[in-house]
């Protein structure tokens, strides 16, 4: 998945949060005994997974029963989305009719396994490389293809710099502040003037600041939120931790534009009857946030998101591959999106937003035991569904199952892995998600929706 997609997600979770609608930030659980209590702070979800969701579907094979599967286990680092042979990986494989067997990846990061029976039906794949995201591939058919299996980084970003400081001459102290760069690295989000962010050392970056507050006209699906202050600064390249304050005086102004997307098609649809609309625009290979939504409403008949939205545009960013927009309708912890090439349009937007999958198994937020079968229903035909197991840090392992599965089971963690130390000692958080890819990068995620979170006991 593209790196910085899942990060834009979040931060329209966190900007949604005053309107009473949250989403699966361990922050706010109490304490469990799970790993998502040990740190406190803004939660660096599927940063850690950069793009780790490049793993190619599998076919069905015309050989016989028995057969090799080959697994190709590529690694990716934060905001690498070339990514490179992910050696000495362990990959367990559930053969077919549940045998388990594990291997190591060579320096092309392949590994065989010999003389499958598939006659006894299906295979899970599951790769661990130290630091990096566990990943699971389940309810794998026969084939004759390589499994491409994607392992991202573990969050915190390492090798950047600390950029911190204060925003002066708000229009008020507690307002909400989002200060980012056209660097790799991680933004701020928050309320008052001290801010602190992390860029890649060694390169010039561009400084994205925004002042905002809520409109006290904001009712019900009503949001209303107002742009204070735009800032952009060109800043040199720092090679170690470095202060520096912002100064509103200076603010620029946003380009202000109007538009609709469509909510999602089934009628009976809860995001339709209750989800609030949200837009978010994003640098994609960096931290910085360039727009947001300033008014949403649901059109009359439901069918449509009717938008206000304000962004700034920055020198030297090529609009079709270095900026984005996620266009979204968020319902409490749920939430379905889009993301789409560009600065927030104007007009009618041509996109598709996913319904909700409904999960039966868990039936509850309660705990639910970890290697319990998961089931669900979806409502759009061929999408692919993939659980998010996360801690406060970011998510640490994911299950994908085949496009249009309805039920998946989560396998054993492979022998180099000790579950504590994953997972810690109590309940984990999940997100169900399904997606479709981009049909020009299968990498990357074009829509998605979430139904989050689920608590599971490991």
């Amino acid at each position: 998945m593209h790196a910085s997609m899942l990060r834009t997600l979040l931060l329209a979770c966190l900007a949604a949060a005053p309107l009473g609608s949250g989403c699966a930030d361990d922050t706010a659980s109490p304490d469990d005994g799970g790993r998502d209590d040990a740190v406190d702070g803004a939660d660096a979800d599927a940063d850690a997974d950069a793009d780790a969701d490049a793993d190619a579907e599998v076919t069905d094979g015309d050989g016989g029963a028995t057969g090799p599967l080959t697994v190709v286990v590529t690694a990716y680092e934060l905001y690498d989305l070339a990514g490179h042979p992910a050696e000495g990986a362990t990959v367990a494989l559930d053969k077919p009719g549940g045998e388990r067997v594990e291997q190591t990846t060579g320096a092309d990061g392949r590994t065989t396994f010999a003389d499958l029976d598939w006659s006894l039906g299906t295979a899970a794949v599951t790769a661990a490389l130290e630091g990096y995201v566990v990943r699971s591939v389940v309810n794998i058919p026969e084939t004759t293809e390589d499994l491409a299996v994607g392992v991202g980084r573990r969050a915190p970003l390492e090798g950047t710099v600390t950029v911190s400081g204060s925003a002066l001459n708000m229009v008020a102290d507690g307002n909400s502040l989002t200060v980012g760069s056209t660097a790799q690295g991680e933004g701020y989000w928050g309320n008052g003037p001290a801010w602190t962010m992390t860029v890649t050392p060694g390169a010039p970056f561009t400084i994205v600041a925004a002042e905002r507050h809520a409109d006290p006209t904001a009712t019900g699906r009503h949001v209303e939120y107002v742009i204070d202050h735009w800032l952009l600064v060109d800043h040199a390249a720092v090679t170690a931790d470095t202060a520096l304050d912002l100064d509103f005086t200076d603010a620029v102004t946003g380009t202000a534009v109007t538009g609709t997307f469509p909510m999602p098609l089934r009628a009976e649809s809860r995001l339709r009857s209750d989800g609030v609309g949200w837009i978010i625009g994003n640098i994609s290979s960096g931290s910085g946030q360039l727009g947001f939504a300033t008014i949403t409403d649901p059109s009359g008949d439901r069918n449509t998101v009717v938008y206000t939205a304000e962004y700034v545009e920055v020198t030297g960013l090529d609009p079709a591959t270095d900026v984005s927009t996620s266009y979204c309708v968020m319902l409490n912890t749920s939430y379905s999106c889009s993301l789409q090439d560009g600065y927030p349009g104007s007009g009618p937007q041509d996109l598709e937003l996913l319904d909700l999958p409904q999960v039966t198994s868990p039936p509850s937020a309660r705990a639910y035991p970890l290697h319990d079968p998961i089931e669900w229903t979806t409502w759009d035909t061929g999408v692919t569904p993939i659980l998010m197991i996360e801690d406060d840090l970011g998510t640490v392992w994911t299950v994908r199952a085949q496009a249009g599965d309805t039920r998946l089971i989560v396998p054993e963690l492979p022998s180099i892995v000790d579950p504590a130390d994953l997972l810690g000692t109590g309940v984990v958080e999940a997100s169900f998600i399904v997606y479709r890819p981009r049909a020009d990068a299968p990498s990357r995620w074009q829509t998605y929706a979430c139904a989050a979170p689920y608590v599971l006991q490991p």
